[in-house]
């Protein structure tokens, strides 16, 4: 009836056992669930056996009290309803019948029954269980009972249908013989659809496999693209480096040749030596020496000689493309005697680490680990030191702090000989005054730098 299939498992199609419901809302006897999921644990895919709902991880099923309360009324009422049945009783008495006799159309206790096992002429009649409705079990046309099977018509006969038509010369066989027959086509069936069955397992496992070696391939795919845009970041890091060096040695080749023609052109035979004179003695150890080691003079630079109380440091290149171990803690550019009044440079730290920046008289040594070699150490060196992001202001041995703390990203430095200062300035996000000294420079000053291992600066004219 309608109630009982609502109440019947899907997998077993019996009426449930200890229901539980998954979280998708379905119902199930709890053996029948049991026996599904240690299946899908094998392959980790967890889903609904009726509505196929995919989980992520193995379920845990909650026992539907309710459904098991409509479930246990259910089967107390029919158990009620067989019990209040009446049972068929023998044709011959008001015992229960034990077994009906289709020939004789009578129902039989136990007692009566005897004739029908021991007398010859009765074991040849058809027995079975006690039933009340005889009609299905006899031939309506014949009124005999069905003893015999028609293959061709697939319909149960009696002895008279055989000579009749429309059975007469059809495949007649005995209740046995279309048993073996149907279970000989059933068995055929059993074994073609386990074929079939062990024919889609494989497939699903070759599928499995073959996601899993296209799973492993796009991961590699994945990496390997990963690498070539690194490579591809690092190249194009590394040209424009290299074009922004190449770009600076182009405006600093640019500026001495106009500075030549310029000189080339003037007429008066006076200015011109002065001139050629004084940009002799200013050029005197910015140009590298036929003998001198290229990674020995740290950068070139160049003064813009227009009328202005402030010369600009044309110099934009890494410091670390020239570092030296053997040199690796001072470094002092030659490239520019500071004797012009007002001179302002920047340098940006373009790797963040342990550096410092300043000025020096030319005759510093360069080389060495004591106090007459060391930038602030001495008396001949004005400098800002950056030590593990703390900043300290050095002269002649004595530190003094400057006004900001912190880390600082570009620096600015200006210069003034005539005024006898030398302040370092924060130069981003807005210019600060970091820390002044006032000295009288006695000497010809040059910028020095000193940069610490992993630490890269660069020069940068103020604009």
């Amino acid at each position: 009836d309608v109630m009982e299939e609502e109440l019947t498992c899907p997998i077993c199609l019996e009426v449930f056992a200890e229901p539980h419901m998954l979280c998708c809302g379905h119902n199930f006897c709890r053996s029948c669930l049991d026996v599904v999921l240690r299946k899908q644990e094998e392959t980790g895919d967890y889903k609904c056996p009726e509505c196929a709902w995919a989980f992520q991880e193995k379920p845990s099923p909650k026992r539907n009290f309710k459904l098991a309360s409509i479930v246990e009324r259910y089967e107390a009422s029919q158990r009620s309803s067989e019990e209040g049945r009446p049972a068929l009783s023998c044709d011959y008495c008001t015992g229960a019948a034990a077994k009906t006799c289709l020939k004789c159309e009578s129902s039989f206790c136990a007692a009566h029954l005897r004739p029908h096992l021991e007398k010859p002429s009765l074991r040849l009649h058809c027995l079975v269980e006690p039933s009340g409705q005889l009609g299905g079990l006899k031939c309506a046309e014949h009124d005999d009972v069905y003893k015999l099977f028609c293959s061709d018509c697939e319909r149960c006969v009696c002895t008279f249908c055989t000579v009749d038509s429309p059975h007469r010369g059809h495949d007649i066989k005995s209740f046995k013989g279309a048993q073996q027959d149907l279970r000989g086509w059933l068995e055929g069936r059993r074994q073609e659809l386990g074929q079939r069955l062990a024919l889609c397992q494989g497939r699903a496992e070759q599928q499995l496999r073959q996601e899993e070696q296209v799973k492993a391939v796009q991961e590699f795919q994945a990496q390997l693209e990963s690498c070539v845009e690194q490579e591809e970041q690092e190249a194009v890091a590394e040209l424009q480096r290299s074009a922004a060096q190449t770009q600076g040695q182009r405006d600093i080749l640019t500026e001495l040749h106009t500075s030549m023609e310029e000189l080339l052109s003037e007429r008066d035979p006076f200015h011109c030596i002065q001139v050629s004179r004084a940009e002799e003695g200013e050029s005197e150890g910015s140009e590298m020496g036929s003998n001198e080691n290229p990674n020995t003079s740290t950068a070139q630079a160049v003064e813009n000689r227009k009328p202005s109380s402030v010369c600009y440091l044309r110099c934009q290149q890494h410091l670390e493309a020239f570092t030296e171990k053997s040199q690796e803690l001072l470094r002092v550019l030659q490239g520019l005697k500071l004797r012009r009044r007002g001179l302002c440079w920047e340098v940006q730290v373009e790797k963040a680490g342990n550096w410092a920046v300043g000025v020096a008289y030319q005759g510093l040594p360069r080389k060495g680990w004591d106090n007459d070699c060391l930038l602030g150490y001495n008396a001949d060196s004005w400098c800002l030191y950056s030590l593990f992001d703390g900043l300290k202001a050095w002269h002649n041995n004595r530190q003094a702090a400057p006004r900001l703390a912190g880390h600082v990203q570009r620096v600015r430095v200006l210069l003034d000989c005539d005024e006898g200062t030398l302040s370092f300035y924060s130069a981003r996000p807005q210019p600060a005054l970091l820390h002044t000294y006032t000295a009288r420079f006695s000497q010809v000053l040059c910028p020095a730098f000193w940069v610490g291992p992993g630490t890269r600066l660069t020069l940068h004219k103020v604009t």
